[in-house]
């Protein structure tokens, strides 16, 4: 017994050496594709701005649109239906055949946990249907992708951020933001608020019905206006809070003569918003 305690003294250290190592190369390889993964952002960002900039002179946006603008991505990827800008993220949309591929594959197809932001596979454009919706993974810790929706719980983000631009391969969209909610994706936690399920509404009311259960839910208290007669967009992407957390940022299209500095500083934290169940149970109210 006492030769085998001292064997194990022996190899103790040898082992956690091994582990020590183990963790830190995982750290070390995370926080590389995290590096490759901005890098790589930044690199489409910088051919976006550049084919936007050589419009020739005389030539409308909508005329040279698809061409100009958006051409050299196409080629990367034909899978690319837009641009989307919100606070400081600046990256290329897409849309599959699916809602799975795009969650692990990057602009250039390769694998990649960071994935790239996609529309909703069922969604329609030209033109748009009543709600796209668009999903992201929500890297907190490099503060990348879909972290910039945490960031609207926070009333003085949207003041300085109000709108958000979503520019498809005919058109530019302006959005301002008027809800920001937290959901469940798990039935055992308490019921499902199935927004992503929500792209086109058969009647007014239905609409309407929806846009009431939104504010409900609201963490933040927004003088926008929303009715059935607008155009919506819906950011969606993980929270940490609980298993299967949704945060959910949503926005409708800038009516004309609407400008974003027309809604800075009006928002504030909402009183008593509907949280899911689960949330109730762990933390109490909002």
């Amino acid at each position: 017994m006492k030769e085998q305690w001292n064997k194990l003294r022996r190899f103790l250290p040898l082992a956690l050496i091994l582990v020590a190592a183990v963790c830190i190369g995982v750290i070390v390889q995370t926080y590389a594709a995290d590096a490759e993964n901005k890098a790589q952002q930044e690199e489409l960002k910088k051919l976006y701005e550049e084919s936007s900039s050589q419009l020739p002179l005389g030539a409308s946006v909508e005329e040279e649109y698809i061409n100009n603008r958006f051409s050299e991505l196409m080629e990367i990827n034909p899978d690319l239906i837009g641009w989307l800008e919100a606070g400081s993220l600046s990256v290329p949309v897409v849309q599959g055949t699916d809602n799975d591929y795009y969650l692990q594959h990057d602009f250039y197809g390769q694998e990649d946990a960071h994935g790239t932001v996609f529309l909703d596979a069922r969604n329609q454009l030209e033109p748009n249907d009543d709600n796209l919706v668009l999903y992201g993974h929500n890297y907190n810790r490099t503060k990348n992708m879909f972290y910039v929706v945490e960031q609207y719980k926070n009333p003085s983000f949207v003041n300085e951020n109000p709108t958000i631009t979503f520019s498809t391969l005919h058109e530019e969209g302006e959005y301002v933001v008027f809800a920001v909610f937290l959901t469940n994706t798990e039935e055992s936690q308490g019921e499902v608020f199935d927004y992503h399920n929500q792209l086109r509404f058969k009647t007014t009311a239905a609409m309407n019905s929806f846009l009431e259960q939104v504010r409900a839910r609201s963490l933040i208290t927004s003088p926008v206006e929303v009715d059935a007669s607008d155009k919506l967009i819906t950011l969606s992407t993980c929270g940490y809070d609980f298993e299967g957390e949704r945060i959910v940022l949503m926005a409708r299209q800038l009516r004309d003569e609407e400008k974003a500095e027309d809604f800075q500083g009006l928002t504030v934290k909402a009183e008593n918003p509907l949280m899911p169940e689960v949330w109730t149970k762990l933390y109490g109210t909002a």
